[in-house]
């Protein structure tokens, strides 16, 4: 093969360009993991989470004094006929950061809609097959349930998504725990569509056995009936066994009568027709209407609750309050700041149940959990941070291996601890990069040279001549 002066410039040229090919992988490589999570997770909007007494020892901070009392807030209460299926409920609490999303249906998951505080982690949530969820405090209590697993995600969230009644619901109950630990602090209440609803304490479960059932905060498998301890438990019981029928009026007036001063909200849910009755602060005069296939037509969303009324002087001194306590909370947090090292940390983390997407905007590092919103992660130490919150904190560990690459995430709080191996397609996003530029090297370094060989070998024929 004879190659001309001119085809050897042109491979001398190739040869250049592989070169800096190969170059810019390396530049790449080392910009590229946060270029690729950002563009990854720009659109895409966590179980965040309340941490234990013991975490915030650990974590340096101290623990909010807005913190409600444990044992002593939230109602829950349902009851069906052959004509309704409906659950009540007042969320208790000194957070006023109240929030509601919308996370449409997609493949392999219904539709569903939740209600929470600013960390988005559901205190009560509905689908679009009708079967509804709240959870209340209790003071916490020895595990009975050591031996099964933990769903490596939130169950809550998980039984939302697959179940369309409260039996295939339980299934998920009897198979896994709560949370990691060995004390248990929180019971749940759920109800579907078709009149079934159950209370989980633990591994005790408790089936509705006549038209109705209470949750409040304390463990009816503990307590005979004459013997219980809420007053708020009773009244709920009393009218809804005196009714002679139900409906949402009835519903609301059980509400009204088992407010506390420090409730935030109140819900009716009709669960055979998909409508949310909402009402705010006390106040039983005005209600907003939330049909839920209507919002759920509307695609992802969220709302901050109080924006939905005419926010009331109570309302916005609490808010008042929990800004100044969560502005004291992250100045704490971002003290040491060092953004240099934030890059290692950007990239998508899974486990079973749970995907975790850190991304950077400037100098800050930003979290998001599955389908929720961003949110911002401020450092403890170099490969610690939190995300402080009145009514639950994130914390995230950073691991690294032998090499120094980050390989893994511990997601902490609420009772739970994770372990999340990051994803190597965002740890390396340009090998493809490097394989080609070394592929493409290789080969034009093979043809130059070769080029080089045969057009030597003719010019030296050349000059035997």
């Amino acid at each position: 093969m004879y190659l001309s002066p001119k085809s050897t410039h042109i491979l001398r040229k190739c040869l250049f360009l592989g070169i800096v090919i190969f170059v810019l992988g390396i530049f790449l490589y080392g910009l590229g993991t946060p270029m690729v999570a950002r563009a990854v997770s720009h659109n895409i909007n966590q179980a965040i989470t309340i941490l234990t007494a013991s975490d915030w020892q650990n974590m340096n901070l101290p623990k909010p004094e807005l913190t409600p009392e444990v044992g002593k807030d939230c109602t829950v209460f349902y009851a069906a006929d052959d004509k309704v299926a409906l659950g009540g409920n007042n969320e208790d609490g000194r957070n006023p950061n109240t929030m509601m999303w919308v996370l449409p249906p997609e493949k392999e998951k219904y539709g569903r809609i939740y209600f929470g505080y600013d960390n988005y982690y559901p205190q009560w949530g509905m689908n679009d097959q009708g079967l509804f969820f709240d959870a209340t405090a209790t003071a916490p209590y020895e595990s009975s349930q050591p031996n099964r697993p933990m769903y490596q995600g939130v169950l809550l969230e998980k039984v939302m998504e697959k179940c369309a009644t409260v039996e295939e619901a339980l299934d998920y109950f009897r198979k896994y725990r709560f949370y990691n630990v060995n004390l248990e602090g929180v019971m749940v209440l759920i109800g579907d569509k078709t009149g079934d609803s159950a209370v989980i304490e633990g591994n005790v479960i408790l089936r509705k056995t006549g038209l109705y059932q209470v949750l409040t905060n304390f463990r009816q498998s503990l307590y005979e009936s004459e013997a219980i301890p809420c007053p708020r438990f009773r009244t709920a019981v009393d009218i809804l066994g005196k009714a002679d029928s139900l409906s949402i009026d009835l519903f609301k007036q059980v509400l009204i009568k088992t407010t506390m001063g420090i409730t935030l909200y109140s819900n009716v849910y009709d669960l055979k027709q998909g409508i949310i009755y909402l009402y705010n602060n006390h106040n039983f005069n005005k209600v907003i209407e939330i049909h839920l296939e209507e919002e759920l037509k509307k695609g992802k969303q969220s709302y901050d609750l109080p924006s939905l009324f005419m926010e009331t002087e109570r309302a916005q001194r609490l808010r008042e309050e929990a800004e100044a306590v969560e502005k004291n909370l992250a100045a704490q947090a971002t003290a040491g700041r060092d953004p240099e090292v934030y890059s290692d940390y950007v990239g998508t983390y899974k486990t079973e149940g749970m995907t975790i997407r850190l991304s950077l905007d400037g100098d800050r590092l930003f979290m998001e959990r599955d389908e929720l919103p961003k949110l911002e992660m401020f450092p403890q130490s170099e490969t610690t941070f939190v995300h402080p919150s009145l009514n639950g904190n994130l914390q995230t560990v950073f691991i690294r291996d032998e090499q120094g690459q980050v390989t893994r995430l511990i997601f902490r709080g609420f009772g739970m601890e994770f372990e999340l191996k990051k994803d190597k397609a965002t740890s390396y996003p340009y090998w493809w990069v490097w394989l080609i530029s070394v592929i493409l090297i290789m080969l034009l370094a093979l043809a130059g040279w070769y080029g080089w060989r045969k057009r030597h070998h003719t010019l030296k024929q050349i000059h035997v001549r």
